[in-house]
């Protein structure tokens, strides 16, 4: 994963710059064409916001801890992205290894970001595994309420749904789909959705 070579240490880079660099080295890394990659995603009915997130054959997240950042919402940020994501990564600052190593799950990934005057070098410490809990009812949350509707009124040919509140159709939808097919049509949803779509341009 290391582009520039270790030489002229500049300043640690800001939030902003490494998720730039992140987002075109993904972009480097997916050029399929089916990818799609998006910043400042919302997770959860919001409780949460993933700060670089892929989706293509899974669902990755990248959260990003520049030098000037804490790790105090470290802990609620892998609780909620633990739900949902099928790979996650820490992408920081090295100071903040140590406790972060403390912090993180084994499923976990750990990147390093340092910056030189060539870009900014990621050295990957641990990769992630396959997240082993996720969680089809908070899958299910991820997706719009006409989504939902969606899925259920034609796919499932379920009738009388229309009245029924956001959660109530999440619940429904996760009782009667598979986990394995859940994350697949969640990830086909994100991929389709206009807005995602146009947060993907924009990155």
């Amino acid at each position: 994963m290391r582009t520039p070579t270790r030489h002229d240490h500049v300043a640690p880079p800001t939030e902003r710059a490494l998720t730039s660099a992140l987002i075109g080295h993904l972009s480097r890394q997916n050029d399929d064409g089916e990818t799609l990659i998006a910043s400042q995603r919302d997770i959860c009915w919001r409780e949460g916001r993933i700060d670089v997130i892929v989706v293509n054959g899974s669902l990755s997240g990248f959260e990003i801890k520049s030098g000037r950042d804490s790790l105090r919402r470290l802990p609620r940020q892998v609780d909620l992205f633990g739900r949902v994501l099928d790979y996650a990564t820490l992408v920081c600052h090295e100071r903040h290894t140590g406790h972060a190593t403390d912090l993180l799950p084994d499923w976990w990934g750990l990147i390093v970001a340092t910056a030189h005057s060539a870009g900014v070098e990621f050295d990957i410490l641990r990769p992630p595994e396959p997240n082993p809990m996720v969680h089809p009812y908070e899958l299910a949350r991820m997706l719009h309420v006409d989504e939902l509707i969606a899925e259920l009124a034609i796919v499932r040919r379920l009738k009388g749904i229309s009245t029924l509140r956001q959660a109530d159709l999440a619940w429904l939808l996760a009782d009667l789909t598979r986990p394995d097919e859940m994350r697949l049509l969640v990830r086909k949803r994100l991929r389709q959705r206009p807005s995602w779509r146009a947060a993907a341009s924009r990155t």
